[in-house]
């Protein structure tokens, strides 16, 4: 599995990379055309995230993270949790829902 962080390359050719410091202290949720605009946003943001995810047979569990990485082919989005300072690694197709904590 290649794993990748944030970089230019990554990001979509229409996503715009600037983030001004009046955008990082809205309270207002951007748009987002894409869950990979999402997860490149906030991960250079570097922001706390409660992430929402299925982990098969009915459990779900909520766990409080910042993204750490995302692989594009494999669609592996890696999580620190920052209450067990451990990595996991999910696919985008577990999570019910990414709320960021602001």
């Amino acid at each position: 599995m290649k794993t990748q962080s944030l970089s230019q390359d990554l990001l979509p050719n229409d996503y715009d990379s600037t983030i001004t410091a009046g955008e990082q202290l809205s309270t207002e949720s951007p748009t987002f055309h894409s869950i990979e605009q999402m997860i490149f946003h906030y991960m250079k943001l570097n922001c706390l995230i409660r992430f929402i995810v299925h982990k098969g047979r009915g459990v779900i569990h909520s766990l409080p993270g910042r993204i750490v990485g995302y692989d594009t082919e494999t669609q592996i989005l890696t999580i620190y949790h920052v209450d067990e300072k451990q990595v996991y690694a999910f696919t985008i197709n577990q999570f019910e829902d990414l709320i960021p904590c602001h």
